[in-house]
């Protein structure tokens, strides 16, 4: 977490557009540990840019415990768990039903090309860790990557199948794990800001803007991966 962070559990009830001029720079490197997948779209490995995002830090979770606050959107009422900000940082907490998912959508939304990354705090034996772009209005259609961080793999998915190959990505405690939606419909895999793996999405996902979430996991004993310092924006 930062501590220079400031803001970030204000009320934001209304989404608001936000543009490329409107980024703050320099999205700080630290890295997470990935998992697999595969459907059909271009797909190309390793680190072809060693960029860093542009996209500023939009929450550090830097406050009580509780829920995530008025800048997010949590969908517990659709999954077996929520995520929830404990220890100042943000993790799984098992639902009523048992273990699942929880799904939470930051509510400003972004344009053609917007990326989303968070530091990895844990890692648990089982479970991954999503990293939601183009999520639409309804919160019923997107482009992801999921990270399995004890097996070191990613993978880039629609909402219904899985885009290309799992990609490579050994995630140690502390790593930022990040993912890279472009205009194009290409998606770029981030491990501390360098890109490790790019898949194109075959649906119609050029020129399509949208939201910026994650998702956990429950791990098999109800807890599940703790994230530190969310980050996003356009690019």
């Amino acid at each position: 977490m930062f501590s220079d962070l400031t803001g970030l559990s204000g009320d934001e009830d209304t989404p608001e557009t936000t543009t490329a001029a409107d980024a703050s720079a320099d999205v700080a490197a630290d890295a997470p540990r990935v998992e697999q997948g595969s459907d059909g779209g271009g797909a190309t490995d390793a680190g072809s840019d060693g960029s860093d995002g542009a996209s500023p830090f939009l929450d550090d979770f830097n406050r009580a415990d509780g829920d995530l606050g008025q800048k997010w959107t949590s969908d517990s009422t659709f999954d077996d768990g929520v995520l929830v900000v404990e220890n100042q940082r943000a993790r799984y907490n098992q639902g009523p039903s048992g273990c699942g998912n929880a799904f939470a959508v930051w509510k400003t939304m972004f344009g053609f090309s917007h990326e989303v990354s968070v530091r990895v705090v844990s890692i648990p034996n089982e479970g991954n860790f999503e990293l939601r772009g183009k999520i639409d209005a309804a919160r019923s259609n997107w482009l992801s990557v999921r990270f399995f961080l004890a097996s070191g793999t990613a993978q880039v998915n629609t909402l219904t199948a899985d885009i290309g190959q799992p990609v490579p990505v050994p995630v140690k405690i502390n790593d930022r794990i990040g993912a890279r939606f472009h205009a194009n419909s290409t998606i770029e895999v981030l491990l501390n800001g360098v890109v490790v793996g790019t898949r194109t999405a075959t649906d119609n996902w050029a020129g399509r803007g949208g939201y910026i979430g994650i998702v956990a996991s429950c791990a098999g004993n109800g807890a599940g991966t703790v994230v530190d310092d969310f980050a996003g924006g356009p690019f």
